[in-house]
């Protein structure tokens, strides 16, 4: 990664000045050894030429080796801060560890959004500080030095009342309160609830086998068994490039040729753990929608049931039809016979539905409402079994076939209009 090549690089060169800062000082040793030695044997008239060229040479030495330090200081001062950054990306195999790295990764975005909010506001109430007050107060008579006094107060809400209110009080306090209510309440707590709403998101998904002993225990494993133990990056790779839409064991390990049975059940107890904790932390009111849904349906089939027998059917075709037609009361009106072609009214308050043949289980091809009217060339009777038979009627220009009524049962869809 970037990180890790930049730690390289700089340490490489913090070798280099490491090396030339000592060789410089053993260089300026030597030449001061050198001028005490021959300075006594300079005659008086020599004396203040040989001082200036052996000071000017002492200087030139003792310069690149001061330069040279200098850039070390910084150079691992930057190092140690690539490291913490290396850390927190080593960090996210663990995932108590990685609370950390995960909740600012997961927040960056939105931070970043409004960390230019707040420049644009701070950048507002800097210039105006500026204007007010840089004719009366020299922290504020440059940009640079408003911006560093409306920056402390912002952060450590350090105010200097007082003196920045001694000539003008209320526009001093309105100025001052405004940035404290904008600024350091408003803006930043709106960062920080960005930062722990996140950070409650990534403490959901942790488990209570996410300890560091539980991650030491599967890297001693994975040492134990490291010429049989597949690396996450091939496990990634070799499950995005599977044609699985579902992972077994058994599939895991034909995927995975001579993965051990020890790094399966690790991984798949990890996924359960995994999946469980993000349905019941993500999710928390789960448990209580889920027992009411079953609680609601054991109640609805009671009542079913109790109505069932409660009701007196005539036959084992009624019952069907009844359960059929939602439920809707079977009231037999006089003997219906089949009065062939004509034009035919739906009665059926649900309607009925048109298929593709004098079949029931045919093709659906539109559903007619009650009060739709529709011309009918040819009658024909359709036998479904166990005694069910209907009387379906074809709709002209092909359309389909409509039921009509129930010779039996009396049951009617459709009469003819007049």
């Amino acid at each position: 990664t970037y990180v890790q090549w930049s730690i390289v690089a700089i340490g490489l060169v913090v070798v280099i000045l490491t090396g030339m800062e000592r060789w410089e000082m053993l260089r300026a040793r030597a030449l001061l050894d050198d001028y005490l030695e021959i300075r006594p044997d300079v005659s008086a008239v020599e004396l203040q030429d040989f001082d200036i060229s052996w000071f000017t040479k002492l200087h030139t030495v003792i310069y690149w080796a001061s330069k040279a330090d200098g850039d070390l200081v910084i150079l691992i001062s930057l190092f140690h801060i690539l490291l913490l950054f290396q850390f927190l990306v080593a960090s996210k195999g663990q995932p108590r560890l990685a609370l950390l790295a995960n909740t600012l990764e997961m927040a960056f975005q939105d931070i970043l959004h409004l960390f230019v909010v707040f420049l644009f506001i701070f950048s507002a109430f800097v210039i105006a500080g500026h204007i007010l007050f840089g004719s009366k107060l020299r922290d504020f008579s440059t940009v640079k030095g408003a911006f560093a006094k409306s920056l402390e107060q912002v952060v450590s809400f350090k105010t200097d009342w007082d003196v920045i209110t001694e000539q003008d009080w209320w526009t001093a306090a309105i100025w001052i309160w405004c940035m404290i209510i904008v600024v350091s309440l408003v803006v930043i707590n709106i960062v920080l609830a960005v930062i722990f709403d996140c950070y409650g998101k990534i403490r959901a998904g942790i488990t209570d086998q996410d300890t560091l002993w539980t991650t030491i225990r599967r890297h001693f494993a994975a040492l134990r068994n490291m010429s049989k133990w597949y690396s996450s990056f091939d496990l990634l790779t070799g499950i995005q490039n599977t044609k699985l839409e579902v992972i077994t064991k058994q599939g895991f390990r034909e995927i995975f040729r001579g993965i051990t049975d020890e790094q399966v059940e690790q991984i798949f107890d990890l996924a359960e753990l995994r999946a469980v904790n993000d349905t019941i932390r993500g999710q928390p009111t789960l448990l209580g929608e889920a027992i009411a849904s079953i609680l609601l349906g054991v109640d609805d089939m009671r009542d079913g049931i109790r109505t069932i027998q409660d009701k007196q059917f005539k036959s084992y075709k009624e019952a069907k039809i009844w359960m059929e037609e939602l439920e809707e009361p079977l009231h037999a009106p006089d003997t219906l016979w089949d009065l062939g072609p004509a034009t035919y009214i739906v009665t059926c308050p649900y309607g009925c539905d048109v298929r593709a043949k004098p079949d029931v289980n045919s093709e659906l091809i539109t559903r007619l409402a009650k009060g739709d009217k529709v011309e009918v060339v040819r009658t024909q009777d359709y036998i479904a079994g166990d005694g069910l038979r209907r009387l379906m009627g074809e709709m002209q220009d092909n359309a389909g076939y409509l039921p009509l009524f129930d010779p039996d049962t009396g049951y009617v869809w459709a009469e003819t209009w007049e």
